[in-house]
């Protein structure tokens, strides 16, 4: 490629040594990215060659780096979700606010969880339950998801819990059973 500057002939000619896995590969793509950018910005083909001035090509150049720059922001926003995930699936305790105090509930100690309007019962082992101002919704999503599954439109029960199921319900070790909402059935089935 020939690159002009107040009419110097200057030649851009950059290497690219073969894919090192411990480097990684994301220099080499950001430098073929860019390369493509600049080809594609200038509509050059291999039988027509395409002099340019460097403002031309700098212009071409950081079109493509903010390009890249979105995808690296993209790829920083997918791994903290990926992160974040991992946080969640990973947690050994579930904070709750109740009765003017903060508890600390062993997620493997809840059984299932009962929505009740803007409140949600935990019930725990041993018969004990603890009432906190919080959606359903907003717990499910606190909890990690290989464990607990929606099974009703107020209830989330713990997997490693289920005895037994039939038709309409789902039977837990504690004795206690849970009603199977017909728009979660095919979830729980899939699970099993």
């Amino acid at each position: 490629m020939i690159i002009t500057d107040n009419g110097k002939k200057l030649h851009y000619i950059k290497k690219i040594k073969p894919y090192n896995i411990k480097k990684g590969l994301l220099p080499y793509l950001i430098i073929g990215i860019i390369m493509l950018g600049v080809f594609y910005y200038f509509n050059i083909s291999n039988n027509n060659v395409h002099e340019f001035t460097y403002d031309e090509f700098m212009k071409a150049t950081n079109k493509v780096i903010s390009l890249v720059d979105l995808v690296k922001r993209c790829h920083a926003a997918e791994s903290a979700v990926a992160q974040n995930e991992a946080k969640t699936t990973d947690k050994e305790v579930l904070s709750v606010k109740a009765d003017y105090k903060t508890q600390l509930v062993k997620i493997a100690d809840i059984v299932y969880l009962e929505s009740a309007g803007e409140y949600v019962r935990l019930h725990i082992d041993g018969g004990q339950t603890i009432t906190t101002l919080f959606r359903l919704k907003n717990m499910e999503a606190s909890l990690p998801a290989n464990n607990f599954l929606r099974v009703h439109r107020s209830y989330i029960i713990n997997l490693k819990r289920i005895s037994s199921y039939t038709k309409g319900r789902i039977f837990l070790d504690n004795g206690e059973y849970i009603p199977l909402g017909e728009n979660y059935k095919e979830r729980f089935f899939n699970f099993l």
